[in-house]
Parts: structure tokens; C-alpha cells; sequence
């Protein structure tokens, strides 16, 4: 749409125009806009961005809840104290699998074999056993101290022994 036209709608349609390319392109909505000559230069600045802007990453819609594609990749270095875990703890078989690279499934699958020979005492949901996963592995830095990476898919621990 070019200039001459936005210059033909009423202000209600420029920032109608506005708002769904904004929610194209990710950004914050508007409300209203101070003034008309406001209003025809966002609108055209934000239409002219959607047109030459690369299409939005996939959204998968699960129970109405809009969910983003994403690709987590993290590093964190180790802390200065590295704390020893205690052998046959269910930190330290993650950390042992963590050490040789794993993905976040197969550390499911070691909390899983954990949980199978010490049942926790509530029986772990699909969604809390992923929560547990993360917070184990969030904890391994946290207060052992060790460094975590990721590369592709896989996980790494280092630091310690």
C-alpha cells in the first residue's frame, strides 16, 4: 500500500493496518496514535517492514495457547566452588550422563530409571517429569557449581572432576 492510499483511510483503519502487521512481524500493538500525521508514518514504516521481513516462525496453536518454535542454546560457565555430589544420587547419574553429551530426553530417561527403583512418593505427570528434568539440570549449576553447554541438541557438564 502506498502513501497516497494510507492517505485515504480513516485513522481506525491505519491503525487496524498497523496493528496486524505488528502482530506479523512480533511486535507490540498500539492503542491509538498521538495524531493522524503519526499515524500514516508508523503505519507505512510498519507495512513497508512486513513486506520486506522474512515469514514469522512457525506457531503451533495446542488448546488455544499460542506456542512458539524455538532452539534454546545456553552456556554457563562453572562457579569458582565446584560442590562433589554424592555417588547414586539422581544429580549425579545426570551429571554422569551429561558429561559424555545427552539430550534433554535421554536425561528424561535417566530420571525415569531413577524413579522406577525409588519411587518418589507422587507418581511424576509427562509435564512434571519435564519440569524435574529442567530443574535438575538447572540445579547441577546452580548450586554444584558445575558448566553447562549446549551443542545442537546435545548437553554438556564440565568443570569438577
Amino acid at each position: 500500500m502506498n502513501m497516497v492510499q494510507l492517505e485515504n483511510k480513516p485513522t481506525p483503519q491505519l491503525l487496524e493496518l498497523y496493528n496486524q502487521a505488528a502482530t506479523q512481524l512480533r511486535k507490540p500493538k498500539v492503542n491509538r496514535f498521538a495524531d493522524r500525521k503519526t499515524a500514516l508514518r508508523r503505519t507505512a514504516a510498519i507495512l513497508q517492514e512486513a513486506r520486506t521481513a522474512a515469514p514469522a516462525p512457525a506457531v503451533e496453536e495446542k488448546g488455544g495457547a499460542r506456542k512458539r518454535e524455538t532452539r534454546m542454546t545456553f552456556e554457563f560457565k562453572p562457579k569458582g566452588t565446584i560442590k562433589p555430589l554424592r555417588e547414586g544420587t539422581k544429580r549425579h547419574l545426570i551429571y554422569k550422563t551429561l558429561l559424555r553429551g545427552a539430550t534433554f530426553e535421554q536425561v528424561l530417561e535417566v530420571v525415569q530409571e531413577f524413579d522406577k527403583e525409588n519411587p518418589p512418593a507422587h507418581p511424576r505427570t509427562p509435564e512434571k517429569l519435564r519440569s524435574f528434568g529442567y530443574e535438575a539440570i538447572r540445579l547441577l549449576h546452580l548450586y554444584s557449581g558445575y558448566g553447562l553447554r549446549q551443542e545442537g541438541d546435545k548437553i554438556f557438564v564440565y568443570g569438577g572432576d
